[in-house]
């Protein structure tokens, strides 16, 4: 069975005898005691095409052929179907039925003609003891502009045993400031500042490390066995280089995740695999294949090279000694098990990247992955963490799929991850970012929301697990969907760094967000991300680096570093902006009960002047205000007055901090 890109589930939970059902994409709803409701299903299979459907809801669906599910809380004696297509859908779509087994108890075929417009059609209605729907293409081709809504009438029977797991009552452990990180650094990790400091440890604690390293050669032997036997090569950056770099982490103590670029799904000819070129690991491009040729990416067989890539990768850079390194070699580097240079490890980055369908993952595709890759990585050492690939944008509908297919498949068996990342860059064109033209700020993004409906989300779906935000920022070029302009006399890369650290601020009120990392460390010279970068390099008139220049948002970071080292990494929201523009945050030392740290700022986005604003808090008897510098690793620190528990705090868009003495 194929589950591709649009592959969705609905929990529908709908009242007794003369209820009307119908569908919308990527939607949980629960229609307990509701008589009616009116839901728009959208089938579109072109991915230069944007959907708009319910009032500005923008919906893609990339690869087609797909199958949809929609799950019934209670099973049922479905006493009527019926259902309408219109707009040019062409090819058949069948809609199956099964039981709480899973057991396929009868199908129906959707007849549809390109450019005919259907009346409602009605559908066998002696459907008893149903519990999921299935609609699926019939055909591996297109189905374009077509429009579906569904109908049902149902007798409420008995209630079926949920598919959701139970709620998660364990206590997340608090990963404190080392949650700060920074993402690509390629091979600069020693670069200093001016005054010859090393930058590194002056900004993150722990960073996500896009690991482009690894080669697989291919050998004039059989196809499998250049894939999957062939040696690692280590020396991109020289033969010692992850050994070096990394001692100085440890030295610094910063802690890594190993995070590798994404590949093609597409199968590799044979007459391309001789050429000896093929990259898996690098930035995407052409030659990166994980598919031997005819290999069915749907199935887990498909997926067994990149799961022994992981495999090796895992066996050489985590604590594990006792790893198995039999039957595998190393060019160019320690080949050693457990060098213990990674505190976590990430799938391939972005899957599903909607925007360039060589490098589609479908939901199936990416399933069967993550568990050759989870089972792989496990068997070389069980105690690595393995995050699920990051998804760019808040890809819900997505999640939803695979947890479907895993539970489809597995049951309640834990999921194969031990947490789930995604990418998220805030512009105008929302949760998916597409096509988006500007950067906007997180309260106009309703980050604070969003970011309490993630945490419902893993509650419900995923309990236990938590979710790694790997990627975020703001750009300054005007050619970026992530520019953001001056406001008033603030110049943008100070709008940059006031809204960097907006972000962090709201994101760590979700007690599921695990870390929350920057994009990028040096610059990247390739739009939309090349005046997103912290740091930017300073070259001699040789044209050789000669020491690196930070921007506001570096020091606005190691400002809050410096000042949040000793405090938790969660906050709870005490003022949420409201119609004033005002937000305060407030953090828990995280070994003595007496101090608190408060975070304030104006989410107003309008201009830079100065506001006072009164923060009570009861008991305090002092209090030392850190105001945010552009320019010095240091933030300004002055004490203020405490008048009875009551402190005025002058608040503009920049962060300031109260450390406040009980």
């Amino acid at each position: 069975m194929k589950f591709l890109a649009s592959l969705l589930f609905l929990v529908i939970t709908y009242s007794h005898s003369g209820a009307q059902i119908t569908v919308k994409p990527y939607m949980v709803f629960n229609l307990n005691g509701l008589k009616e409701k009116n839901i728009w299903r959208c089938f579109d299979g072109n991915t230069d095409t944007q959907i708009d459907i319910t009032g500005g809801a923008n919906d893609w669906f990339m690869s087609l052929p797909f199958s949809s599910f929609i799950v019934l809380d209670s099973i049922s004696d479905i006493t009527g179907i019926s259902y309408y297509v219109s707009n040019n859908m062409g090819g058949n779509l069948k809609m199956s039925f099964y039981d709480v087994n899973k057991k396929r108890i009868g199908s129906h075929l959707i007849l549809t003609a390109k450019g005919y417009y259907r009346d409602w059609v009605n559908v066998k209605t002696s459907r008893a003891n149903v519990r999921f729907m299935e609609i699926s293409a019939t055909e591996q081709r297109d189905l374009t502009d077509g429009f579906m809504e569904i109908r049902l009438l149902g007798k409420g029977k008995s209630r079926a045993p949920s598919i959701l797991p139970s709620a998660s009552t364990a206590q997340r452990q608090d990963p404190g400031i080392d949650a700060h990180g920074v993402n690509i650094l390629d091979d600069r990790l020693m670069h200093r500042d001016s005054t010859e400091k090393p930058i590194l440890p002056m900004l993150a604690k722990w960073i996500r490390f896009i690991y482009e390293g690894v080669r697989f050669d291919y050998y004039p032997d059989t196809y499998r066995g250049r894939l999957v036997e062939s040696p690692i090569w280590l020396g991109r950056f020289g033969p010692d280089h992850v050994s070096q770099r990394f001692r100085m982490l440890r030295q610094w103590n910063i802690k890594a995740m190993m995070s590798k670029s994404g590949g093609s799904i597409k199968g590799l000819a044979e007459a391309d695999a001789r050429k000896n070129e093929g990259w898996l690991g690098s930035a995407p491009g052409a030659g990166k294949k994980y598919l031997e040729p005819g290999a069915d990416a749907g199935a887990d067989s498909g997926w067994i090279p990149l799961g022994e890539q992981y495999f090796k990768l895992i066996s050489l850079f985590s604590a594990n000694k006792n790893a198995d390194l039999s039957g595998f070699s190393v060019i160019g580097g320690n080949g050693a098990a457990g060098q213990n240079l990674f505190h976590a490890f990430e799938s391939d980055n972005e899957p599903n990247r909607w925007w360039d369908t060589e490098y589609y993952h479908s939901p199936e595709n990416y399933y069967r992955a993550l568990k050759a890759i989870y089972a792989r990585g496990k068997a070389a050492d069980p105690n690595a963490p393995i995050f699920a690939a990051a998804l760019p944008g808040l890809e819900y509908e997505y999640w939803k799929a695979l947890f479907f297919l895993h539970f489809w498949e597995q049951g309640f068996a834990p999921f194969p991850a031990d947490g789930l990342n995604f990418n998220m860059y805030m512009n105008n064109a929302r949760l998916g970012q597409r096509r988006g033209e500007f950067g906007i700020s997180p309260e106009s993004f309703g980050l604070f929301q969003e970011m309490q409906e993630i945490e419902k989300f893993f509650s419900t779906y995923f309990p236990g697990k938590q979710v790694q935000w790997t990627e975020f920022g703001y750009a300054t070029a005007d050619d970026s969907p992530y520019d953001v302009n001056a406001i008033g006399n603030k110049p943008e890369r100070h709008v940059q760094a006031d809204w960097t650290l907006r972000v962090k601020a709201l994101a760590q009120t979700t007690p599921a967000l695990l870390r929350i990392f920057y994009y990028t460390f040096f610059e990247d010279f390739t739009v939309p991300f090349n005046t997103m970068a912290l740091v930017q390099d300073q070259f001699s008139n040789k044209g050789v680096y000669t020491y690196s220049r930070l921007i506001p948002t570096a020091y606005a970071l190691a400002n809050e570093l410096y000042i949040e080292k000793d405090y938790d990494f969660y906050s709870t929201v005490i003022v949420n902006g409201g119609s004033t523009g005002a937000w305060v945050t407030r953090k828990d030392h995280r070994t003595t009960k007496n101090k608190k740290l408060y975070k304030l700022w104006m989410g107003t986005s309008n201009d830079s002047s100065i506001h006072e604003f009164t923060l009570n808090i009861p008991g305090a008897k002092k209090a030392r205000l850190f105001k945010l510098s552009y320019n010095s690793y240091t933030p300004e620190v002055s004490n203020i007055a405490v008048t009875r528990g009551s402190i005025s705090i002058p608040v503009t868009e920049a962060m300031s901090w109260v450390e406040v003495e009980r």
